[in-house]
């Protein structure tokens, strides 16, 4: 039988159970691996020497919906690597239209239009527009631009 470590066993167990939330409680405190966790689903990242009462709230922050990283690891650094490996996947895995549905929306532009302008329907932007969040991890319109303008899809 082979020896799962962490990660893979939490990403095994994100593909059987897709909505169970996953809080990582590890002796490693490297902004590489909190970084692979989130990629693979999980929810929150605890280095064992934090305390007691953090591990606590990252609990709770996750039960509300939200993610955590805890205070020994940088959350900004494992944000900025979250975001750095997703982008070097858009490309294989959003495609043509997304990409300029993206755009128009990103632009400014009201689903309605982003239809008309490319010949499609509002229900279709709207799907390709949800596609995108559930492919790249992102909740929000805000995420959304900010993702675009990260990697270049707008100027």
């Amino acid at each position: 039988m082979a020896i799962f470590n962490g990660l893979d066993t939490g990403r095994r167990l994100k593909e059987m159970l897709p909505n169970v939330k996953l809080v990582y409680l590890t002796m490693q405190s490297s902004e590489e691996l909190a970084a692979e966790a989130m990629l693979l689903g999980a929810s929150g990242y605890v280095v064992k020497t934090c305390t007691a009462s953090e591990f606590m709230l990252a609990v709770r922050s996750v039960l509300r919906g939200k993610s955590y990283i805890c205070s020994a690891v940088s959350e900004d650094k494992v944000n900025s690597l979250v975001w750095e490996r997703k982008g070097r996947s858009f490309h294989k895995e959003v495609t043509p239209r997304e990409r300029d549905v993206l755009r128009l929306l990103v632009e400014g532009r009201q689903m309605k239009e982003v239809g008309d302008i490319l010949g499609i329907s509002l229900r279709t932007v709207a799907y390709d527009k949800y596609k995108m969040w559930e492919k790249l991890g992102i909740k929000t319109d805000a995420e959304l631009v900010r993702y675009a303008m990260n990697n270049h899809i707008v100027v």
